[in-house]
C-alpha cells in the first residue's frame, strides 16, 4: 500500500475504524448511535473518491 495516494490511504483507515467503532458502539449502547455515525461515513468516502481519482489521473499520465 505504500504506493498508494495518501488520500486514499485517509480514507481507508478512516472508514475500517470508523465501522469497527460503529459496530462496537451499537453492540454496547444501542442503535442510538447510528445516527451520530452517519454523518461521518461521507468524509471517508469523499477521501477515498479524491485519492482514486488522483490515482486514475496518474496512471493515466504514465
Amino acid at each position: 500500500m505504500n504506493n498508494r495516494n495518501a488520500f486514499y490511504k485517509i480514507g481507508t483507515i478512516g472508514m475500517i475504524l470508523t465501522a469497527a467503532l460503529h459496530v462496537l458502539l451499537a453492540i454496547i449502547i444501542g442503535p442510538s448511535v447510528h445516527t451520530s455515525f452517519a454523518i461521518v461515513y461521507p468524509s471517508w468516502v469523499a477521501f477515498l473518491v479524491i485519492g482514486t481519482a488522483q490515482m486514475a489521473k496518474e496512471k493515466k499520465e504514465k
